[in-house]
């Protein structure tokens, strides 16, 4: 399934840069006061070769131990046999850190090119999807296969090697057409172990996707499609992760779709007869926030936090809040001043995290001194939300942040760039502000 000509305001496609892997996208305000810092707690703990650790990174996870997984691009190039992608681990050895390439995707059943990161299952093993690869009729980058969705765990025979591989399988592989497929996002759990995620492609409409769900049954899992995208006002393709709230409602966003084409927040409410899905707000064009294409993080007050890609005064990225009121959620940015000298490129690219304090920290795609993209903190006060950067890029240090961040249990918070580095295949980072 190639994609044609986007119709609505935002456009994804894939490139490998010469020196770096980067899945690209082509893609007021409430601030009372802003400031720059850099701060001095910045590190790179990985430089991606591009060799059998891969590269281009999308996004971290950490377990209870400490330990960072994700996955990678590269390498390899899939329309000549090669590698298709890989997952990783990343761990403390020392006084420094170790990285283990965990598997390689081949290409054919197995999947190829996770766009999306890892998520770490109740029992401590790494569930992922991976965009094309798998059978069905879609054709993704010149890359046969619909996607997949797919769960690895260490192996059931002791390895006295340095590295060891990791065994993968498929849980489902996604057929296209009035099924759905070619997953971009990472999948979600709920209460009681079963597997949700949203879909780019398929469905009712050609390019709208979908939300399914699998269930353990039998010792296996029962895929379920629970919703198909219809395209304007009701959203279309889905990028980012669901999150569930504490009533087992599912949240989510689409990049297109709504009044004005330029995506939703939308929510689906579970009963006996299935899922119904509403719109919780229809973005706009700037200075209105527009784009989103990361996931929503709650807080204890149950109010939700994303960003867009575009949108903002400089239409470049913006950051919203979503509180609930009445049944309802009341919306406002509160901070759309990301700027990038060319306008719509700039903006975060991928999920924020919140400390104890209630203070959000994201990264932007291109924006900050250099333009390779910054990382940004956002403190509430009683007056409106301060703005710090924390770290900007300058492509020996990373290039262009996307992907979720991580949070470990001291504060310290990690995160990923799809270039630069000392290799120039992107780097995985830490900060502790």
């Amino acid at each position: 399934m190639t994609k044609p000509a986007n119709h609505c305001s935002f456009t994804v496609g894939s490139t490998i840069r010469p020196a770096a892997f980067a899945f690209l996208l082509a893609l007021a305000l409430v601030v009372t006061t802003s400031q720059v810092t850099q701060a001095q707690t910045f590190q790179v703990l990985y430089n991606f070769t591009g060799g059998s650790d891969g590269g281009g990174p999308n996004g971290v996870a950490i377990d209870r131990n400490g330990n960072l997984y994700g996955s990678t691009l590269g390498p390899g190039n899939c329309v000549n046999g090669g590698v298709c992608g890989g997952v990783f681990k990343l761990s403390r050895r020392g006084s420094g850190w170790f990285l283990s390439s965990l598997y390689h995707f081949r290409g054919g059943d197995d999947g190829s090119w996770p766009n999306a990161g890892v998520t770490i299952g109740p029992d401590g093993t790494l569930y992922g999807t991976t965009t094309a690869g798998g059978g069905g009729p879609c054709t993704y980058a010149g890359i046969p296969g619909c996607g997949t969705v797919y769960h690895m765990q260490p192996p059931a025979h002791v390895c006295q090697a340095v590295s060891c591989p990791w065994d993968e399988t498929v849980l489902y592989a996604f057929q296209g057409g009035t099924d759905v497929g070619n997953p971009y996002n990472e999948v979600t759990f709920d209460a009681t172990g079963n597997l949700y995620g949203a879909v780019t492609y398929g469905g009712v409409f050609p390019y709208g996707g979908g939300v399914y769900s699998l269930t353990r049954s039998q010792g296996g899992w029962t895929y379920n499609l629970l919703y198909e995208f219809p395209g304007s006002p009701n959203g279309g393709e889905s990028f980012a992760p669901l999150l569930f709230d504490q009533a087992g409602n599912i949240l989510g966003t689409t990049l297109q779709g709504g009044t004005d084409g330029d995506g939703v927040v939308f929510k689906m409410v579970p009963s006996a007869s299935g899922w119904s899905e509403s719109v919780v707000h229809s973005f706009g064009p700037p200075p209105d926030a527009a784009g989103p294409f990361a996931g929503l993080i709650s807080d204890a007050a149950g109010n939700l936090y994303g960003t867009t890609i575009g949108g903002g005064v400089h239409d470049n990225g913006a950051v919203y809040e979503l509180s609930p009121t009445n049944g309802g959620y009341n919306y406002s940015v509160i901070y759309g001043g990301f700027y990038f000298p060319s306008n719509g490129n700039g903006g975060p690219r991928g999920g924020m995290v919140m400390d104890a304090a209630g203070n959000l920290y994201g990264t932007s795609y291109s924006t900050g001194r250099y333009h390779f993209g910054e990382i940004f903190e956002l403190s509430p006060s009683a007056n409106g939300w301060t703005i710090t950067d924390l770290h900007d890029f300058d492509y020996s240090d990373g290039l262009n942040p996307q992907g979720d961040l991580g949070m470990d249990n001291n504060g310290n918070i990690y995160g990923v760039t799809v270039g630069g580095g000392a290799h120039g295949y992107g780097i995985i980072w830490e900060i502790t502000p």
